[in-house]
């Protein structure tokens, strides 16, 4: 038999698990995947996963996202943070106004 994963050669193992019998395995001798007639079953009755572009999450995708782009003060902030920004400040200046 050829393993699925790397076609390398199967060998004849007996896989135990506590308290059950003995099952009858196989164990590739290049990358070690091991398979019995139970895992082939599960195998055989699951259809093969469709490629349709979608990608995993976490990783990096193509286009940035909407919002994603880092804004400054005079893109999104009131007249006074456009005004400390043209000043240089970096901060937005507050008028204290006396309670009336």
């Amino acid at each position: 038999m050829q393993c699925l994963r790397c076609q390398g050669f199967l060998v004849a193992i007996q896989m135990r698990d506590m308290g059950q019998p003995p099952v009858p395995g196989w164990r590739c001798l290049l990358c070690g995947a091991t398979t019995d007639p139970g895992i082939e079953a599960n195998r055989a009755s699951h259809s093969q996963p469709i490629r349709n572009g979608a990608r995993l999450p976490g990783s990096p995708s193509t286009k940035p996202r909407k919002g994603s782009a880092r804004q400054t003060p005079t893109e999104t902030g009131s007249v006074r943070d456009r005004q400390a920004a043209e000043r240089g400040t970096g901060q937005s200046v507050k008028r204290l106004l006396p309670k009336s």
